[in-house]
């Protein structure tokens, strides 16, 4: 069985709520923190949006509200940070074996207060 949460959890409050429930039903669990500028962020959203292609109500509004309002991980939550920069291009593949190597070594992860 697999267990995925895509969300930003741009509080401190809200990634707790999510860790205590894996921890609560036995799962691993990792952040994916996507490092990038936020120029670079804003140019893939004008970009996306010329394109009008994507489902993403996310515009350049929603991207400061997010960047001002943004809680930065505890030390505790980083020991389960898998970070990639996303600055320039990068292999997904790459990504999803980083991320199964994170989750297969659960049992070595501290558990987060």
């Amino acid at each position: 069985k697999r267990d995925r949460m895509n969300a930003t959890f741009l509080k401190k409050k809200q990634r707790q709520a999510f860790v205590k429930k894996a921890e609560t039903i036995g799962r691993p669990y990792l952040i994916l923190y996507a490092k990038t500028t936020t120029e670079v962020m804003q140019q893939r959203i004008l970009q996306r949006q010329a394109a009008n292609t994507d489902a993403s109500d996310a515009d350049l509004n929603v991207l400061q509200y997010q960047l001002k309002n943004q809680e930065a991980l505890t030390v505790d939550e980083m020991d389960y940070v898998l970070m990639v920069d996303t600055n320039d291009e990068f292999n997904i593949d790459t990504v999803v074996s980083q991320i199964k190597a994170e989750l297969s070594q659960e049992e070595t992860l501290p558990e987060m207060t």
